[in-house]
């Protein structure tokens, strides 16, 4: 079962807002989903759903932004649901608006809403969708900045940018990403939402091995604690796609040579290539991984051609 929660504060006077974003991605997944009416239990709207062929159960927190770890701890602890089958759509400032970020694990990036579901569960090992709103023109004060309503223009943009958020939201359940440690950006356009989707099925199988408990056995080194995507153009119709993993600091090169070898099968298996592989080597990370400040950095790049719909299908680089 998947816990999917949106951070807000309830009541109609703050149903507009900005930092009622998350709310909105869960009212339009619930829309989709067909479920039932919520009903007000353990301190949030709470109603149970098939969505993406797995259970859910959505959650909007109900005690206001501040106090929002209190419902979701409730709410998980109730249904037995672990930090790593949630996921989390809340607004964030540090973004521009139109921009949506998928992750997992990190920071709170100041946030009282995150704030208050690390400290009342305990775990920041949940998936985040992060829907970009963001700062305010001086000298307007970030706080009232977003608890007023999206301006004119940004309503125009709202309905597709909601939907890209819920969007995201049913890959990570559809395909269980959470526990993976993917992260994938997108400037806002629709089709450009769209192409970081199909790319995420090749990511997909490296995180499907990467993340095996049979590999994990054979030598923690071979499991990638993170990765990171981003995309950029490439003449023609096709986009590049670039990975990060970190391994484990002391990782040795028969381990880096049977990862390359093996990220090379894998790909090829899903019908892609690799653009670049590089070792970056030893390196100091922003905040520690699973206790570990530093990290080993293997970078690689692939190609996506663009197809009609959600297929899309990997090529090799264009000559």
């Amino acid at each position: 079962m998947w816990l999917l929660v949106g951070l807000g504060n309830p009541g109609s006077r703050y149903a507009g807002n900005r930092h009622n974003a998350g709310f909105m991605v869960i009212d339009e997944l619930r829309r989709r989903a067909g479920a039932p009416t919520p009903r007000l239990k353990l301190g949030a709207e709470l109603s149970e759903t098939t969505m993406a062929g797995q259970h859910v159960l959505f959650c909007k927190p109900m005690e206001f932004m501040n106090c929002s770890g209190l419902a979701v701890q409730r709410a998980a602890a109730f249904w037995k649901i672990p930090p790593e089958q949630t996921v989390v759509a809340h607004d964030d400032l540090d973004m521009p608006f139109s921009r949506l970020k998928l992750g997992f694990g990190g920071g709170t990036g100041g946030h009282n809403g995150l704030q208050s579901i690390i400290q009342e569960w305990g775990s920041r090992t949940f998936a985040r969708v992060r829907f970009g709103i963001g700062r305010p023109p001086a000298p307007w004060d970030a706080a009232d900045y977003v608890l007023a309503d999206f301006a004119e223009d940004e309503r125009r943009l709202l309905p597709d940018l909601i939907g890209e958020a819920a969007d995201a939201t049913e890959t990570i359940v559809q395909k269980r990403v959470a526990s993976g440690d993917e992260t994938c950006s997108t400037n806002g356009r629709r089709t450009k939402a769209r192409r970081a989707h199909r790319a995420s099925v090749l990511i997909q199988l490296l995180a499907r091995w990467l993340g095996q408990p049979g590999h994990r056995s054979r030598g923690r080194t071979h499991m990638a604690e993170k990765r990171r995507v981003s995309c950029r153009d490439i003449p023609g119709r096709t986009r590049e796609y670039e990975t990060i993993f970190i391994l484990k600091p002391d990782v040795t090169n028969e381990v880096i040579g049977a990862v390359n070898s093996k990220i090379r099968g894998v790909l090829e298996a899903g019908g892609g290539t690799l653009l670049k592989i590089e070792n970056w080597g030893r390196r100091k990370l922003a905040y520690e991984v699973k206790k570990q400040a530093q990290g080993h950095l293997h970078f690689l790049a692939l190609p996506w051609q663009r197809g009609p719909g959600r297929g899309g299908r990997a090529q090799p680089a264009p000559q």
